[in-house]
């Protein structure tokens, strides 16, 4: 598991064979759109969870989740899984 910032910041290795999954709230995560990017540039499956329909997330990956949650509870879900 790495964070989009890591990743884009090391150029981690990733390939054909490799699954991405994307987390974002917003669904339009500058970091998180950066490594979707370099994800299917690296001919990665790519899934995007979010929690709002039609965001750039759900636009851009192979299949996505849909999570309709209350946005206060996921964004503090998200932050206190980072450390």
């Amino acid at each position: 598991m790495e964070v989009a910032s890591g990743l884009l910041d090391r150029q981690g290795p990733i390939y054909r064979e490799d699954t991405a999954v994307f987390v974002s709230q917003s669904g339009e995560t500058a970091d998180t759109l950066l490594a979707l990017e370099y994800a299917l540039e690296n001919g990665a499956l790519c899934i995007g969870i979010a929690n709002t329909v039609g965001t750039a997330i759900a636009r851009n990956t192979h299949c996505g989740v849909h999570i309709l949650g209350k946005s206060i509870y996921l964004t503090c879900q998200i932050k206190s899984e980072r450390f």
